[in-house]
């Protein structure tokens, strides 16, 4: 057989490439799968006028009007075709392979007119032996791919040329101390008698390209497979290292003594290697005999442009590793997913670590498919030092499953015993008396973690306000409600405090997804609009846009994309809040962060779905990162000028001190310069733990101006630790506006009864059927009545008054959240949570209820749990005048586009009445809280009007707005 100019060449994989059959193929849709029954599958028969031209690799979604199947039913078939020359007989001796990197998800294979088997799994390469099958002249080639919501031919296709003896795998197990590779050779022999074998492995080093030996040996290979060992000696092991990735070239090559042709009996495997020692030791982890905290994110093939990237295209990837690295991050999570062959070797060449998992590891629903391509991808993948972690399991509370993965390690132990295996990313099993993770070379779950133990498992400790993590474990998966709150932060930073280091392996705060860039540069790449990415890119822009229309939100924020960038840079404060109680909590041994990029219209990334970095957040990952970092708080984020401050404060080392007494001093200082100063001497031990807590009390500083103040820490006679201050606001009560006349008060609580008094407002008890000018009535979360207090209550408001209703629930009724809202349209309560996904809001700028207030987005360090799971006005007719916006924009899964207001105002007759969704009830005390209600009720006065009779019509109006009992409920009937 007569192969291409690309003939010698040896592939990654084994073998002499005969024909790389990347490149242009023909793909046609089939929604009726009917196209086995038509033939299409032979070269004459392919429907080629209906066919589009792809590439190989690719995916249908870069081809296909996706945006019509995608979301309504992603599973879907589609047929891949394209022909191929060969010239001439195939060689004695020689058997010729098709060789598919990967094809998501189960793969039918045709070779004129041939079914040559079929592949389910969507990760792991596999292979046909296509001898019998190739035919001179053109070969027709016909793949069928059935896939769930992404797939294709999505890695490399090729033909390949081997012996009937041939190498189909090569191990290389470096070993420092012994000053050795052991390399395991595995050979098949497809003839029917033992075959005499000469394998040699040549060994040098990758750059600069040095040769640093050779050994061989001589087996004798029955008929099928069998192994060749090999012990290659390295006098002075040079370590694969994060700053020094320093690999090793290994070539093996096999000849079969007893071949026809001695030319024809040889084959070659090339690939790299590297000596690096990977484990976990009294729960810390160790690269090289070094401990090293983890610094790690996740994400996997996601491609901007079509959901999922191919290996054609590694610009994305690559850049995503090189900007990962810049950040300060070690180790990529490949989430859900095996890394691609390709991603590891810009791992093993810039120093990166890699902790991949498999497709069978995630929401899966068969337990018998449960690791159904993990120990093939295990194969392949097994040679790079820069992968350092096996993850089986993400979050999965099926027990069948799980029984699986723990006993699913003998298995992988016989193929790779030289890294660790984690269990189960989140521990969702509960199954404490079971090790997290196994140590290479251990054939057992043999690493307790947290709360994990044999016998007697215990807590970790308990978090509030938060789903996910599960209180024992020691791979945890934390995520907390938003903004964060105290509460959250105390119960955090204790966590493991008596018990074994844990594993935070997902955590994460998050922003707005923000489509406007990526609309931008979907259009600059001219990508047609049915590409399925504009399906969460188009619903982000339009919403957006519609929000400004709607809400009029041009005069607060001109260019929509300023909204976008503040809630990245509020984002930026919450996260640093969050690497502060992570790094200083000295029992955490490594964070996972939670995540790389924005996929699927998500809002948890750290990166665009370009892999730029999100407005401030490099030099924050950066500061996070930091092996020597100040873990500052000062509670409450903005507070008034007599209330104590809780500081807490606290050092992380990653053995950057030496052993010894190391001084340092922390300040806080403001407008009239330093005003509180403590001196602390940090007693840093050899080995010891990897936070040094040195302060959590509270304090009270007298004569404090308003204003902006720091908490500053300092190390003496050391260079100083990143992230070394923390700002914070002063308030003083005497700024706050006072309150004239009367205020009618119904169902108030009595801690807001005193705030207005306080402020010199006279207290007016509601009472039925009085006639009060210019009246504005505060009614508190106590309200509850019928139709007939709801009308009489809308009555003051007809005739004048201005009513503020200071919480949203007041309005619920069993038929309906805004039963008792006075407007046509009714619409609901938004009560998605806020967690890693939320809501931002905004205020809007020169309204006079945010007098002395910040406006635009409203950020956790000004309003602080004012902001906390609130509920929004969603669908409900907009108000006469908006105050407040809400806008949720992530995309990602079952949530869709929302916006709607916290704060609005409707006229109703002569007067006027204000609904308010933000917690100011609950949050009284707190010095935005304490404002805001103020200037609600300053705002109120200024426009009640005086009294004015009804309208005549207002019980027809009370009528048509459904402000009426709902009829009684029969009652059952007696039998």
């Amino acid at each position: 057989m007569t192969a291409r100019a690309d003939e010698s060449a040896t592939t990654s994989d084994g073998g002499a490439l005969v024909a790389s059959l990347n490149g242009a193929w023909q793909i046609v849709q089939d929604p009726k799968n009917e196209g086995e029954t038509a033939g299409w599958f032979k070269g004459d028969t392919f429907p080629t006028a209906q066919a589009k031209p792809i590439q190989v690799p690719g995916v249908p979604t870069e081809v296909f009007p996706s945006t019509s199947w995608w979301m309504n039913d992603p599973d879907q078939t589609f047929w891949y075709f394209r022909t191929f020359p060969v010239q001439g007989a195939p060689q004695s001796g020689m058997r010729y392979y098709l060789r598919f990197g990967a094809v998501r998800q189960i793969s039918d294979v045709w070779l004129n007119g041939t079914h040559l088997g079929s592949h389910g799994g969507g990760e792991d390469p596999f292979e046909f032996d296509v001898t019998k099958f190739l035919q001179q002249g053109s070969n027709a080639l016909a793949v069928r791919v059935k896939m769930n919501l992404l797939g294709g031919i999505w890695q490399s296709v090729k033909l390949v040329a081997q012996p009937d003896v041939r190498i189909i795998d090569a191990f290389a197990k470096p070993d420092a101390k012994g000053k050795k590779i052991d390399l395991e050779v595995t050979l098949e022999n497809n003839t029917t008698s033992p075959a005499t074998v000469d394998v040699a492995a040549a060994l040098g080093e990758f750059k600069p390209e040095r040769a640093l030996g050779q050994q061989a040996t001589t087996v004798t290979a029955a008929p099928g497979i069998s192994m060749a060992n090999l012990v290659l000696p390295v006098e002075k092991p040079h370590l694969w290292d994060l700053n020094d990735p320093f690999l090793y070239t290994l070539k093996v090559t096999s000849t079969w003594k007893d071949a026809s042709d001695a030319k024809l009996g040889q084959d070659a495997d090339s690939f790299r290697t590297g000596f690096r020692d990977f484990r976990v030791v009294d729960g810390y982890f160790y690269l090289n005999g070094r401990r090293i905290y983890p610094a790690s994110a996740h994400g996997n093939q996601y491609d901007a442009l079509y959901g999922q990237g191919s290996s054609r295209d590694m610009s994305q990837f690559y850049k995503e590793l090189d900007q990962l690295k810049k950040a300060g991050f070690n180790m990529m999570r490949c989430i859900v997913a095996s890394a691609m062959p390709e991603q590891l070797d810009h791992a093993d060449e810039t120093g990166m670590l890699y902790f991949t998992e498999h497709e069978t590891s995630w929401l899966l629903k068969d337990p018998a498919q449960y690791g159904r391509t993990l120990n093939q991808v295990v194969r392949r993948d097994r040679n790079h030092p820069s992968l350092v972690l096996w993850g089986l399991l993400n979050e999965t509370p099926d027990l069948n499953i799980y029984q699986r993965a723990k006993a699913w390690l003998p298995s992988l132990r016989a193929i790779d015993d030289t890294r660790p295996v984690l269990l189960s990313s989140g521990r969702f099993d509960n199954d404490f008396k079971t090790g997290s993770l196994s140590n290479p070379g251990s054939p057992t779950w043999d690493v307790y973690m947290g709360g994990e133990d044999p016998v007697t498992p215990k807590p970790t400790g308990a978090l509030t306000e938060l789903g996910a993590y599960k209180n024992g474990t020691g791979d945890a998966h934390v995520y907390p409600f938003y903004p964060l709150s105290w509460s959250f932060l105390t119960s955090f930073s204790k966590v493991g405090q008596d018990t074994k280091p844990f594993f935070l392996s997902e955590y994460g705060v998050s922003s707005a997804y923000n489509p406007l860039p990526e609309e931008i540069e979907m259009k600059r790449l001219q990508i047609p609009d049915w590409v399925y990415s504009w399906y969460w890119v188009k619903r982000g822009s339009d919403g957006m846009k519609r929000t400004w229309a709607t809400y009029g939100l041009d005069a607060t924020y001109p260019n929509m994309n300023d909204m976008m960038v503040d809630s990245d840079l509020s984002a930026v404060r919450q996260r640093n809040l969050s690497f502060s109680v992570i790094r200083g909590n000295p029992k955490i041994n490594g964070y996972n962060l939670t995540s790389i990029q924005e996929f699927w219209g998500a809002s948890e990334g750290v990166m665009d779905n370009f892999r730029n970095f999100k407005p401030g957040h490099l030099e924050m990952l950066r500061a996070g990162w930091a092996p020597l970092r100040w873990c500052l708080f000062v509670n409450p984020t903005t507070a008034y000028a007599d209330q104590p401050l809780t500081l807490r404060i606290s050092l992380a080392n990653e053995d950057v001190l030496p052993a010894g007494d190391q001084p340092a001093t922390v300040t806080i200082s403001g407008p009239g310069g330093e005003v509180w100063k403590q001196a602390f001497t940090v007693h840093v031990q050899a080995n010891g733990p990897l936070a040094y807590p040195l302060f959590d009390q509270d304090v009270t500083i007298p004569n404090l101006a308003p204003g902006k103040y720091s908490l500053n820490a300092t190390l003496d006679g050391h260079a100083n630790a990143a992230a070394d201050h923390y700002d914070f606001t002063i308030k003083s009560r005497a700024e706050l506006p006072k309150i004239t006349g009367d205020v009618t008060v119904l169902d108030l609580q009595q801690n807001v009864r005193d705030l207005l008094a306080a402020q010199g407002a006279k207290l007016h008890p509601y009472a039925p059927d009085e006639q009060i000018d210019r009246e504005t009535i505060v009614v508190g979360g106590d309200f509850k009545g019928g139709s007939v207090l709801w009308r009489a209550l809308y009555g003051r408001a007809a005739q004048g008054a201005h009513v503020i209703f200071l919480d949203q629930n007041v309005f619920h009724a069993p038929d309906g959240p805004n039963k008792w809202l006075a407007v046509p349209t009714k619409g609901g309560q938004n009560g998605d949570p806020d967690w890693l996904y939320h809501k931002e809001v905004v205020a809007k700028t020169g309204h006079p209820i945010f007098a002395g207030l910040p406006t635009k987005l409203m950020d956790p360090d000004d309003y602080g749990m004012m902001l906390s799971n609130t509920h929004f006005f969603e669908g409900a007719t907009v108000p006469d005048d908006t105050a407040v916006v809400a806008i949720r924009s992530t995309l990602i899964s079952h949530y869709e586009y929302k916006d709607g207001f916290m704060i609005g105002t409707y006229k109703l007759g002569a007067g006027r009445f204000t609904v308010n969704a933000f917690d100011l009830l609950g949050t009284i005390g707190a010095p935005a809280t304490d404002r805001l209600l103020l200037n609600l009720v300053l705002a109120a006065q200024a426009d009640a009007a005086a009294y004015t009779p009804p309208p005549t019509d207002f019980d027809v109006t009370m009528d048509k707005l459904a402000i009426t009992d709902p009829p009684p409920v029969p009652a059952a009937a007696n039998h």
